[in-house]
């Protein structure tokens, strides 16, 4: 799918009649540039026209007819407005030297209005540098809170950031500000999507289509939305619409040959593709998508032929190169995958799906060494989760017969918490390892396991003691014994474990969230409010605390709840109980049409008892 751009900058223009200003303004830039091609043959020489139909191109991504135009207009009349935007050409373009230089002269001849703000600010946002356009935006928005294209620009920053909550609150307030801002209602749909919050983006996808009916942006996002929830044939029907209020839409049919990859329709998407890439020949999404379908197909070369194109539209994109690693190596050729690994990686070096790919190339190509150089990049990446990573490279030295690396790296996998590093330690020669702690340990922790599976609560419990006697300060096992206390009604046990994780790891909001659970057994509602506040500055995400704090308070403080339940909803978009306990609420305080909102989005989660009092209270 192609990454949205930042809505581009408007600029005031009153030498435009009032139909080229329009389609400007509301961004149809295909239409903007027939209005420019039509008033520049009338006065070729005028600066507004030849600036607004550079922008235009710009945006439709015709970049070296944009620059003709941009180069003409500062010809005409050497602006600072005409320089930044030919600055932010170029910085699309990866032509940085220019673009410094172009923004350097803007700025000596005009460095302080709000415009120049904003232009500066969105040729800092195409070049990427999107801590510095965010602080230039906020000096645009304050000096005019009313410049808002600076709030649309500082939003589509803090996307790029992946700061989505911060982005849809800059969004909120352009809206409070312009409620009928198409360009800023797109993107708050947007960013919505990008942070999985596919509900609240189709309703707001839904109330764009309400402002403009035959707007096939929006109608694209809204399929874009509906694909991504799975609603193919739904996306597909918005593709269609589409292409009928625009035959020449390449989106359109890119996006249709998405939705037809579940129902293996690869005839149907390389004709889809077909027809954007004649309607755009530069496009590259439709080069990758084709590609997929021929690799499906087993047709390797014209795959390979598909994504090299991509790669020469732009070589900065990492999909081709993963992409294309994958069908060389279908095709045995293991030399020609590991360089379009390389190349992937130079733009991505932490890309996980690469060099988990990389490794496992080296070794077809019997280079064990160079495998084992690949996972501690892996390692040093993603130190989160080594563990996997760490038994591939024992298995390496295995088979290179280092036994002592072996037996070391296998112990580090354990470490991390993967049983395959005990079974390779307890079937091979490492008898340093074998008196650890941590392996002598580990048949307790097994059995405790198969205890708790089993139900056996009581049994798990004198398993998990005996492991805490080898490991007195794991609090994955104090954890896990805290809870086998809790399911026989052990609260005072349960605490004292909670207790015992939390002293060390006191960044745990399960154990704090779990030991207020606990608290509220005992009777200890104060308590229990205290550490559901602390999991929360803990983890200000947590969700489950937010509900259960909700819980606690619901009775005296029905509105306070039904802040606590939102915030619960807000970080987990698929949370049942806390739609129907909000639900519930709403009942109570007479607000039915909220109430029945509710009840129905959690029936439809899977809640009989929503549905019991939805059927009882709503029609």
């Amino acid at each position: 799918m192609n990454i949205h751009l930042p809505i581009a900058l408007l600029l005031c223009m009153p030498f435009f009649s009032y139909a080229q200003q329009t389609n400007f303004q509301k961004g149809d830039y295909p239409a903007a540039i027939r209005e420019f091609t039509e008033a520049l043959k009338q006065d070729p020489e005028n600066y507004a026209f030849n600036l607004g139909m550079g922008i235009s191109l710009r945006e439709t991504g015709r970049s070296d007819s944009a620059l003709l135009y941009f180069d003409h207009t500062i010809k005409i009349q050497p602006t600072a407005e005409a320089y930044l935007n030919r600055a932010a050409l170029f910085y699309a373009l990866k032509e940085n030297a220019k673009g410094d230089k172009d923004e350097q002269s803007a700025m000596h001849m005009q460095p302080s209005s709000t415009g120049m703000y904003e232009l500066r600010g969105f040729c800092l946002l195409q070049k990427k540098d999107y801590a510095k356009a965010i602080m230039v935006f906020d000096s645009a928005i304050a000096k005019d809170k009313n410049t808002y294209k600076s709030y649309v620009n500082k939003a589509s920053a803090l996307t790029n950031l992946k700061r989505y909550e911060a982005a849809i609150a800059v969004l909120d307030q352009v809206i409070t500000l312009k409620p009928d801002y198409f360009n800023a209602c797109y993107d708050r749909a947007y960013t919505y999507m990008l942070s999985g919050d596919v509900d609240q983006a189709l309703t707001d996808c839904n109330a764009l289509i309400g402002m403009e009916d035959k707007n096939t942006d929006a109608i694209l996002l809204r399929a874009n939305i509906k694909d991504k929830t799975g609603d193919d044939a739904g996306a597909r029907e918005d593709c269609n619409l589409a292409i009928t209020i625009d035959p020449n839409n390449a989106k359109a049919y890119n996006l249709r040959a998405v939705t037809r990859f579940d129902a293996h329709e690869y005839q149907e998407i390389i004709a889809d593709c077909n027809q954007a890439i004649k309607l755009k020949p530069d496009y590259y999404d439709p080069y990758i998508q084709r590609g997929d379908a021929y690799d499906d197909l087993g047709d390797f070369d014209k795959a390979i032929a598909d994504y090299k194109k991509a790669i020469s539209i732009d070589p900065t994109q990492l999909i081709a190169y993963r992409e294309c690693a994958a069908s060389v190596a279908h095709k045995n050729d293991y030399k020609g995958c590991l360089s379009y690994l390389d190349k992937g990686l130079q733009i991505q070096p932490d890309n996980e799906y690469l060099l988990g790919h990389k490794f496992r190339i080296q070794l077809q190509l019997g280079n064990p060494m160079g495998a084992i150089s690949t996972l501690d990049q892996c390692i040093k990446y993603h130190p989160d989760s080594p563990r996997v990573y760490n038994m591939e490279k024992a298995y390496i030295y295995d088979s290179l017969h280092d036994n002592a690396s072996a037996c070391k790296f296998a112990f580090e996998a354990l470490k991390g918490g993967l049983t395959d590093g005990y079974d390779y330690i307890t079937t091979h020669p490492c008898p340093a390892y074998k008196k650890q702690p941590l392996v002598l340990a580990q048949p307790f922790i097994l059995e405790s396991q198969k205890d708790y599976a089993a139900g056996m609560f009581t049994s798990e419990i004198k398993a998990l003691t005996s492991a805490l006697a080898l490991l007195p300060d794991s609090a994955t096992l104090y954890y896990n014994r805290g809870g086998a206390k809790r399911m026989i009604n052990d609260f005072r046990g349960a605490i004292e474990d909670y207790s015992n994780v939390i002293s060390l790891r006191p960044k745990f909001p399960d154990a704090i969230a779990a030991r207020a659970v606990a608290k509220v057994y005992l009777n200890d509602t104060e308590g229990a409010m205290k550490d559901l506040q602390l999991a929360i500055r803990v983890d200000s995400t947590y969700a489950i605390a937010y509900n259960n704090y909700a819980l606690l308070i619901a009775e005296k403080d029905a509105p306070g709840a039904i802040d606590y339940l939102t915030k619960a909803i807000h970080f987990n978009k698929k949370y049942t109980s806390a739609y129907l306990t909000r639900g519930m609420l709403y009942l109570q305080l007479g607000k039915k049409e909220a109430a029945c909102e509710d009840l129905k989005k959690a029936e439809l989660l899977g809640s009989d008892n929503a549905k019991i009092e939805r059927m009882a209270n709503c029609k």
